[in-house]
């Protein structure tokens, strides 16, 4: 499925400028942060500042529970949510209860549920101490790892000592001992998915000729204390025989218990039952395969800022691309690289774009096809005036037969064309330029993204992001975005969740919404397929933060960064990665349903020499030997959503 985006073209100076945008299509988000060292810190203050903005809720879920141990869902509040949330909530058990144990569905799939603490689908469980009776309470958080939003509430439960049960004395004859025949009761569920149902007591076995001559039934339900559920808790009405089993999280298979019924007025007749619950989950199989000895497609996209201050730093990532681009050529990778600057131009609503000049002029020296320098008459290389592209436009060079670089683009031509000068404008936005570039290919301006290929952006910024695009309503029901300009981006956020309390965003929601998911939808949702790094200064918050989204690399540009730099490519181009299909709307991965082959031969799961899941991307990464078998290989995955 394919959309048109617009693409941003500014018409004045202003502190605020209007431009009109598409929605873009919605898709699963990306995900919480994995932090390399040098991002600790700007993860740990995109986390306190989502803790310091939090939604705390004023009133905490309240249950009861008779037999000690309680199951259910947690409540999210309507703030976080929106139309596009979808498998992007996490729950996490942020304190825990002091005379109990808690744990969540779904988090890691341990054989012991309560050590799961974290999880997207916030089905818990909580079981008090043996013996306890009182209150008890424990806290949690819920995370939408879209919007950045972050909403805190409490659960307290009051553990009841259950009612004694006193019977009436009887004595059991042919007629109790009929009626007590053995039946088994089925209950079906999924998992994580409690179930009620009217359990049927001795009066549905009885026969008309047995009926007769009895008193009006006073009918009791009971569970049998000594053959509970094994694998989850079980309510009963003792009046109305109305049953309420919940399933362990995670659990998935056959749960038996008994229950039992008297008759108060006609003691002498009852039946002990067994309940059969199944737990069996809708299964979605889904199958991947990649051939990596034919196809080992990179999409790499350069984000340069281009201000007065990086002439140096400019002319050092110019010296590194040789070692940058080694490895890619010796794993024989089919590459493209991009660039972009950070720069935009105004445009005049009355003229036509293509008779509008969106560039900046650089002095540069031609080249000819081999990389050389183009010399005059005296043997000197030709001087020049470069237009370096803006408004998010990919920079190019005249002897480039592509606007970008591709495994027989020379080096000195790659170096030039990263050169993009120092003249740009002071409001700078990758952010932006990277949205106009995904537009255009859209748009089909250009062709550089390959639908099967991994896109790697890389930001090159010594200073933060100036610009923040919002959405205001027009009279006719339709959306266009402002521009908010002269501050730094994080501040910016601020101050617009100062100025619209009810429309609060988040810099995390702000980077998911208008950079990361329009390459996204570009990849066919499949997020494993985009991974962003940042060369930044230390103060860095915003680019830094979209690599640390996508499990990305953080360097200083302050520093000498040859060396990492280069390692970064080695790393880009060592990768073996298998992204996989978005998860169906309601559903979850089931992670031991995973079946990985290289070349028909399965592989473990094993950090070292193994596959490991990767839940931030959503993909299959491989390791060790396991990664030097699968390079070159086909590899096949099989793995279930459950529903």
């Amino acid at each position: 499925m394919t959309t048109n985006l617009p693409t941003f073209q500014p018409t004045a100076s202003s502190w605020l400028r209007a431009c009109a945008l598409g929605l873009l299509l919605t898709l699963a988000p990306a995900y919480a942060a994995d932090a390399t060292a040098s991002a600790a810190p700007a993860a740990n203050s995109a986390a306190a500042a989502a803790d310091k903005d939090a939604i705390v809720s004023t009133n905490p879920m309240e249950l009861e529970t008779e037999d000690g141990g309680i199951h259910g869902q947690l409540v999210v509040a309507t703030e976080i949510l929106s139309a596009d949330t979808h498998g992007d909530l996490v729950y996490t058990i942020t304190s825990e209860p002091r005379y109990g144990r808690v744990g969540l569905a779904g988090g890691g799939e341990e054989s012991d549920f309560f050590k799961n603490k974290t999880s997207r689908l916030g089905y818990f469980a909580y079981r008090a101490a043996d013996n306890f009776t009182g209150q008890d309470s424990f806290s949690y958080s819920v995370r939408n790892e879209t919007s950045g939003l972050v909403f805190k509430n409490t659960v307290v439960v009051t553990v009841k000592a259950p009612p004694p049960i006193v019977l009436q004395k009887y004595e059991v004859d042919a007629t109790r001992e009929r009626a007590s025949q053995i039946h088994e009761i089925p209950v079906a569920t999924r998992p994580n998915l409690p179930v009620s149902q009217k359990l049927p007591s001795h009066e549905a076995y009885l026969s008309a000729a047995e009926r007769l001559g009895l008193a009006e039934p006073k009918v009791a339900y009971h569970l049998d204390d000594k053959a509970k559920p094994q694998h989850g808790t079980a309510k009963l009405d003792r009046t109305t025989g109305q049953l309420t089993y919940a399933p362990n999280p995670g659990f998935i298979g056959v749960d038996r218990f008994k229950y039992y019924t008297v008759d108060e007025a006609n003691p002498h007749l009852g039946v002990e039952n067994v309940v059969v619950a199944t737990v069996e989950p809708v299964r979605n199989v889904k199958h991947i395969a990649v051939d990596r000895s034919r196809s080992r497609e990179v999409d790499l996209v350069f984000v340069i800022n281009n201000s007065p201050s990086m002439a140096a730093h400019q002319s050092r990532i110019a010296d590194n691309l040789s070692r940058f681009r080694q490895l890619f050529h010796q794993r024989d990778l089919d590459y493209r690289i991009g660039v972009l600057t950070t720069d935009f131009v105004d445009s005049d609503p009355g003229r036509r774009n293509e008779d509008q000049r969106f560039y900046k002029e650089v002095r540069s020296i031609q080249f000819d096809a081999a990389g050389k320098p183009v010399l005059d008459r005296r043997g000197r290389p030709k001087s020049t005036t470069k237009r370096v592209a803006s408004n998010g436009n990919l920079v190019t060079l005249p002897v480039m037969p592509e606007p970008w670089v591709t495994p027989h683009t020379p080096d000195p031509v790659f170096a030039e064309l990263v050169k993009v000068g120092t003249n740009g404008d002071s409001n700078r936005t990758a952010f932006t330029s990277v949205y106009n570039f995904v537009a255009g290919y859209y748009n089909k301006q250009h062709t550089l993204l390959r639908p099967d290929a991994t896109t790697i952006v890389v930001f090159f910024m010594d200073e933060e992001e100036t610009r923040m695009a919002t959405w205001k309503e027009k009279k006719d029901g339709s959306q266009e975005a402002e521009w908010i300009e002269n501050g730094k981006l994080p501040d910016l956020l601020k101050q617009y969740n100062a100025r619209n309390p009810k429309k609060r965003q988040t810099l995390d929601g702000y980077i998911n919404y208008w950079v990361l998911r329009p390459f996204i939808i570009a990849k066919g949702n499949k997020r494993g397929k985009v991974e962003m790094h940042a060369v930044v200064s230390p103060n860095n918050i915003s680019h830094r933060r979209a690599a640390e989204l996508t499990g990305g690399t953080v360097l200083n540009i302050e520093s000498d960064f040859s060396a990492p730099l280069a390692a970064l490519g080695d790393r880009i181009a060592d990768t073996v990665a298998v992204a996989l299909e978005p998860i169906d709307a309601g559903a979850t991965l089931y992670k031991k349903s995973l079946r990985v082959l290289v070349d028909g031969t399965e592989v473990p799961a094993d950090a070292q020499n193994g596959y490991v899941y990767d839940e931030l991307t959503h993909s299959i990464r491989f390791q060790g030997a396991a990664k030097k078998k699968a390079f070159l290989a086909k590899i096949d995955i099989t793995y279930e959503e459950h529903m």
